[in-house]
């Protein structure tokens, strides 16, 4: 079993947060746990080390959420009737046009 808390990472810094435990968390967990750093540094009780911990998570997070919408928004297919056939588009050349 690999260790989750690697000691470097391939850009030779000490990761903040376990990336085996980012590939098992939704979306939702993701964000949540997202919303709930932004509040706690907002905040302004954390010192400057627990903050930089915090705001190292939060780009992991911010950058997990943002793949999950792009795979999501791949997926995406829109119906559009044209001439009453009903026809696929991907969803970035429907909004294109709007």
């Amino acid at each position: 079993m690999s260790d989750p808390w690697p000691l470097v990472n391939s850009t030779n810094t000490v990761p903040s947060f376990p990336t085996t435990i980012m590939a098992k968390q939704s979306f939702e967990e993701s964000l949540e746990k997202l919303e709930q750093i932004t509040r706690e540094m907002e905040n302004g009780d954390l010192s400057l080390e627990a903050s930089l911990k915090k705001f190292d998570e939060g780009i992991r997070l911010a950058d997990f959420c943002t793949k999950k919408l792009d795979e999501a928004q791949k997926r995406i297919d829109i119906l559009v009737n044209k001439d009453g056939v009903l026809s696929e588009e991907p969803f970035d050349e429907h909004s294109a046009g709007t």
